[in-house]
């Protein structure tokens, strides 16, 4: 749903009397930026939460230094949860960033935030949202979360947003994303919150389970609920299943995953205002490069058509070498149907077409290869055993060439963003003995070589 209209203090562009929390502020440093990035002029005040005291001895020593008035920047001790739910409905912006998973906190969030305010949700815990414990992710969200697929991380942002919209609709509330990104190791997502009793009961209609093959990756969605015909004072209906009992590509068994938010997960005119006052201000932020490279891509993401296919991983499957992207974006085309990139993945086909067109693009391709199957169970004897069912065409279009220059050429941001350093990835496990340096990952390397370098010359002396 589209944003309502929400009370006259939130129609100005900027209020004069923002309410904000930061509720598991640590150092309060994202607090201070808020302040100073905002303008204080329009902050009435600004809670920077914390539960431990030294924390809050730590923010406060912060906001004291930056020049900051305590009586409006207020370091604050307390339970997160229990500030959140002692002032309901109280804050313009509401922030989340803990260690981990933002589970037991978003209750409490979803009640504290303002009738259109925005809250700001981040989730470290990746390996949860995609896939590698599964309990934990239904423990935590109340969603089973799918491995092995070229669209986990997209799957994880929509876990975290339907987990929202779940502890929403119990204070008859609701969502409406404006962003929501996997960045490196992390995932952030951007809403604003509003109350109505009807949008609650359409709740349903947002949210799907998602059958994934075990053999070819394929996957469908299954809704819970359908909504009413526009304009009916009806209430949504059960959904129909619509998935197949086997895959009709592979003929293997599904496994059942979610449910996920399948509405889409970020406002595509928010996000290009936000790329227009980057562009006009890049030099105001010190990450502007950075942001803008991810909303950039974000922009050309079918907003409603939730998870894709990887050509690469279907080309796996049946042993074949990758087509070129532009081919499978032009077959793709050709047909008449939608196809753009993903933010979480730079090989991903994201579109509106039919999982089966896609196979079928594979098996034209194959076509022209040399394909050698390894077994008689090789899920590549049953797909490209079977012929297209769609006519494809994978003549490239040169109007779709130029139409990839002209954006690359018109954009000030890159499509995807680059590492912030060289070798960029988790640090290794620290190990009693010597100290980790995590200036450079090279220097990780060449500390441990030295390390052990220096215990076999021991070694050899005794």
């Amino acid at each position: 749903p589209t944003a309502p209209s929400v009370e006259p203090d939130l129609e100005k562009e900027l209020p004069n009397d923002m309410m904000i929390l930061e509720a598991l502020a640590a150092t309060g440093l994202r607090s201070i930026r808020y302040w100073n990035e905002i303008g204080g002029e329009h902050i009435d005040k600004l809670v920077v939460n914390d539960l431990e005291p030294a924390a809050v001895e730590a923010i406060r020593r912060n906001i004291e230094f930056n020049g900051l008035p305590l009586d409006r920047v207020v370091p604050h001790l307390g339970n997160a949860v229990h500030v959140m739910q002692q002032h309901p409905k109280h804050f313009h912006v509401v922030d989340l960033d803990p260690y981990g998973t933002a589970a037991p906190f978003m209750d409490g969030a979803v009640q504290s935030v303002r009738d259109g305010g925005l809250l700001c949700v981040t989730c470290t815990d990746a390996a949860v949202l995609c896939g590698s414990y599964a309990e934990v992710a239904y423990a935590n969200y109340g969603s089973f979360s799918l491995r092995n697929s070229s669209y986990t991380h997209e799957a994880g942002l929509r876990i975290i947003l339907r987990a929202l919209e779940s502890h929403a609709i119990r204070h008859k509330r609701y969502i409406v994303p404006l962003v929501s990104l996997s960045i490196d190791f992390y995932m952030r997502v951007f809403v604003r919150v509003f109350s109505s009793a009807d949008e609650m009961k359409k709740s349903a209609t947002k949210t799907s389970h998602v059958f994934q093959c075990v053999r070819c990756d394929s996957f469908y969605l299954q809704p819970l609920a359908t909504p009413a015909a526009a304009g009916s004072s009806k209430s949504p209906s059960l959904a129909r299943v619509g998935v197949p009992h086997q895959c009709p590509t592979c003929d293997g068994h599904f496994r059942m995953g979610g449910p996920i938010w399948h509405n889409p997960f970020y406002d595509p005119e928010f996000v290009q205002e936000l790329l227009t006052e980057l562009e006009t201000h890049a030099d105001d932020y010190g990450a502007s490069d950075r942001v803008g490279a991810l909303l950039n891509v974000l922009t050309s993401e079918l907003p409603d058509s939730p998870l894709f296919m990887d050509m690469s991983h279907m080309c796996r499957v049946v042993h074949s070498p990758v087509p070129p992207k532009i081919k499978a974006i032009s077959a793709i085309r050709n047909a008449g149907f939608k196809c753009s990139l993903s933010h979480t993945n730079p090989l991903a086909l994201k579109t509106d077409a039919p999982i089966e067109f896609l196979w079928d693009i594979i098996r034209t391709w194959a076509k022209t290869q040399d394909i050698r199957f390894r077994s008689d169970g090789d899920p590549a004897r049953v797909i490209l055993g079977k012929e297209p069912t769609h006519p494809i065409d994978l003549k490239i279009r040169q109007d779709i060439v130029q139409e990839q220059k002209d954006t690359l050429a018109g954009s000030t941001f890159k499509r995807f963003p680059d590492n912030p350093q060289a070798n960029w990835g988790p640090g290794s496990r620290a190990h009693a003995g010597h100290k980790r340096k995590v200036s450079d990952a090279g220097e990780q390397e060449a500390t441990t070589r030295d390390t052990k370098k220096g215990k076999s010359e021991e070694d050899k002396e005794e």
